[in-house]
């Protein structure tokens, strides 16, 4: 019996239902890249209009992604840790990026990434587009780093909907040594029998945007439209060795990182408590929460592994700016004017006070 035309309404209806809720329905289809199914409790009402972003590309789920249409970059990336990756040879960096149609201006029947290909008009009025970045001096910087991730996974990292206006400076120096330093602190500590590694790589928005007329450095670009896409103030990470369904759920441990988004940033450890609390001093939270939530229970930040892990990750930090203190110790100050002297011993004091905050003493 072939169906009526109500019939064929609701079932075009439910169709386009589902496609919608593939972005607004709270992850449902990829809990597993949360620590206990649950994602964090971050936006509020300095981000508007999110999208929850199930990451897919060739019909499989990679990683999640809150977005927002009006800053037109990613809140945050929740991802796992796989396995080294083994076999045959990964796939190489893209030049031109994937767009995400499930937050097109009119709902997509598309569900995987895609490049925008003739649909740039449709798609950048709710997300950023390659043409974006082109002469900005800023880097499509990563949420979820494409090197931590295997084969499509790696190349599902390749989309705008996990990519951020980052300093380029910063992202390919401290902020890689930290993501380098972070995976193999995960490598080490948890790979044991029954052990999650959970991820989850945010920003903290501020009022500037790319492109802009003072900073397009060719000007070359026709027919530009300026002022669209969020630059960060803050990168920041949480991470999770969750051991909760093993014999030993205390093996689990978390650390958190922060930085800011400028040449010379260096890179912040804390616990996930106090990386909470940085969000919240920085207003990222909203709606009437009254704390942030990464991890449902923080992932056993109290423990020794915990504290051990902190320290491990935050000793390249903490190398750095001794050896910039020492340097420092090291200048003649008898030959300065007493104003430069009292700025040699302030920004000393700086040096003292960062490397303090990382647990090092010298």
């Amino acid at each position: 019996m072939k169906p009526t035309l109500n019939q064929l309404f609701l079932i075009l209806w439910l169709n386009a239902f589902g496609v919608r809720s593939e972005v607004n329905s709270d992850f449902r289809n990829c809990l597993q890249y949360f620590y206990k199914s649950t994602p964090p409790r971050l936006a509020g009402n300095v981000v508007e209009s999110p999208r929850s972003i199930c990451q897919r590309y060739n019909n499989v789920y990679h990683y999640a992604t809150l977005y927002s249409t009006s800053l037109k970059i990613p809140v945050y990336s929740a991802y796992t840790l796989p396995d080294p990756c083994l076999g045959t040879p990964e796939p190489q960096r893209r030049s031109t990026w994937f767009v995400e149609p499930q937050v097109a201006a009119d709902t997509s029947p598309k569900t995987n990434m895609e490049t925008a290909s003739q649909q740039t008009e449709r798609y950048k009025t709710v997300q950023a587009i390659n043409v974006d970045y082109r002469n900005t001096g800023y880097d499509r910087g990563h949420l979820n780093p494409n090197f931590y991730q295997c084969g499509e996974g790696r190349t599902a990292t390749f989309t705008l909907t996990n990519a951020v206006p980052q300093d380029p400076c910063f992202n390919q120096q401290s902020w890689k040594e930290m993501e380098e330093v972070a995976l193999k602190t995960m490598r080490n500590g948890c790979s044991f029998s029954g052990a999650r590694r959970y991820f989850v790589t945010g920003i903290v928005p501020q009022g500037v945007r790319i492109p802009n007329r003072e900073h397009d450095l060719e000007g070359d670009v026709t027919h530009r439209d300026f002022n669209r896409v969020t630059v960060p103030s803050y990168l920041w990470t949480a991470i999770c060795c969750d051991a909760s369904s093993t014999t030993n759920p205390q093996n689990g441990f978390s650390f958190a990182y922060i930085g800011k988004n400028t040449p010379d940033s260096l890179v912040n450890i804390l616990s996930v408590s106090q990386l909470e609390a940085t969000l919240i001093n920085h207003n990222l939270v909203g709606n009437g929460y009254t704390a942030a939530k990464i991890f449902v229970d923080d992932c056993n930040e109290n423990t020794e592994k915990s504290k051990s892990a902190r320290t491990q990750v935050a000793a390249p930090v903490n190398l750095r700016l001794a050896n910039a203190a020492n340097a420092i110790r090291g200048m003649d100050q008898s030959t300065l004017p007493p104003m430069k002297r009292k700025i040699f011993h302030e920004v000393l004091d700086l040096i003292q006070s960062g490397v303090s905050a990382n647990g090092y003493s010298f």
